[in-house]
């Protein structure tokens, strides 16, 4: 599963585990990819590192600034989540494991 965030972070899934990726645009030696960053045994964690990691990169200077951003990081995330049910995630996550 591939959960698109924005242009730079996504969260995908295998059998395994749950992964925040990040993009890497293409340079003169390579093609663009995603490369994981982070690595998490179930969605809420990988959710809740992303959104700590937003968070880190937001740049203001006033207490403001830098509540407005977080209120955009919210509704941006919950926008991008809109249709993901956790506990459907959480589920199917433990039925899988062995």
């Amino acid at each position: 599963m591939i959960i698109p965030i924005d242009d730079k972070y996504r969260i995908s899934s295998d059998t395994n585990c749950w992964r925040i990726e990040q993009f890497k645009p293409a340079s003169k030696n390579t093609e663009e990819r995603w490369t994981p960053k982070t690595y998490h045994t179930d969605f809420k964690d990988a959710k809740k590192a992303l959104t700590k990691q937003l968070v880190r990169e937001i740049e203001t200077s006033t207490l403001a600034d830098a509540l407005e951003a977080v209120e955009n990081l919210s509704d941006k995330l919950s926008l991008a989540l809109s249709t993901i049910d956790e506990g459907c995630l959480s589920g199917a996550s433990k039925n899988t494991e062995k």
